[in-house]
């Protein structure tokens, strides 16, 4: 308890400093004296300082002391309403820091607790018509979205449940299990598409085309060395002497195969190409 009124003490003072509220020293070293256990004068001054009041004169400090010990060796104790008095609190003070170990000297308790009954009540008044008209613009956002999905053609929810009814009766009626149902539905889809009468899927397709494209490369290449060997009347792979060596063929194909027996080495980093040479002696 001394720990939470120290604190509102605290705040309440920084609230009067802001907006230049004077405070009563005097008053206020009373309350501080009441809620210390070991009281003294330096614990007394160290504590009106820690809250940030004025410095507190020895002989004021000493006059509460012993005002305080005269106090407690009756038996007494600040009450709410001392407290209050003693601070001078308000009101708004009161609400604004939520100081409720001390009563507002404006202010009496019963009529505190029927103001605050009378501003819950408004609350709560403000926040069911917030709610009403949350909900009034909610079913007119729907009702307008509703409309523009008819307009659309998209199916409305009636659509859809009974759409999702008729697949459930379909499940029981095959006697499955829901997810074997799917899976041979999925597996009568894929068959159905991947048919002789359909296109395969868009991979095997580049892969065939690949494969054709690398055979006619081939093809052409062979082809050509035949040629040139006809031309020159050398077989693939035969040395001969000729007057003047004729320049090597290059070929780049995308193969690392050897074509008809002619010598096939890989290019440097060529993405994958193979140069084919004709070796031809001289």
């Amino acid at each position: 308890m001394p720990s939470i009124i120290m604190g509102k003490l605290r705040k309440l003072a920084a609230l009067r400093r802001r907006h230049g509220i004077p405070i009563n020293l005097h008053g206020w070293a009373q309350v501080i004296a009441a809620e210390l256990d070991d009281f003294n004068l330096v614990s007394l001054r160290h504590q009106c300082c820690r809250i940030g009041l004025a410095n507190l004169a020895s002989h004021l400090a000493q006059e509460i002391i012993a005002r305080e010990q005269e106090r407690r060796q009756r038996g007494r104790h600040l009450s709410l309403k001392q407290r209050g008095e003693l601070l001078e609190l308000t009101t708004a003070e009161r609400d604004a820091i939520d100081f409720w170990l001390a009563y507002a000297i404006d202010e009496t308790p019963e009529a505190g607790r029927k103001r605050r009954a009378r501003e819950r009540a408004q609350t709560a008044e403000g926040a069911a018509k917030n709610a009403a008209r949350n909900a009034r613009r909610k079913e007119r956002d729907r009702n307008r979205k509703a409309a523009q999905r008819l307009a659309e053609g998209r199916p409305t929810q009636e659509d859809r449940s009974r759409a999702a009814a008729e697949r459930r009766a379909a499940i029981e009626a095959s006697g499955l299990s829901q997810a074997s149902y799917y899976r041979q539905l999925k597996k009568a889809e894929n068959e159905k598409v991947g048919s002789a009468e359909n296109v395969g899927s868009t991979r095997e397709h580049k892969r065939r085309l690949n494969r054709s494209n690398r055979g006619d490369t081939i093809s052409k290449i062979i082809a050509h060395l035949e040629r040139a060997n006809r031309e020159r009347d050398v077989r693939l792979g035969a040395n001969i002497t000729l007057p003047v060596p004729p320049p090597p063929l290059t070929y780049s194909v995308n193969d690392r195969r050897d074509a008809a027996g002619v010598i096939a080495s890989p290019a440097p980093k060529l993405g994958g190409a193979v140069t084919i040479r004709l070796k031809v002696a001289s």
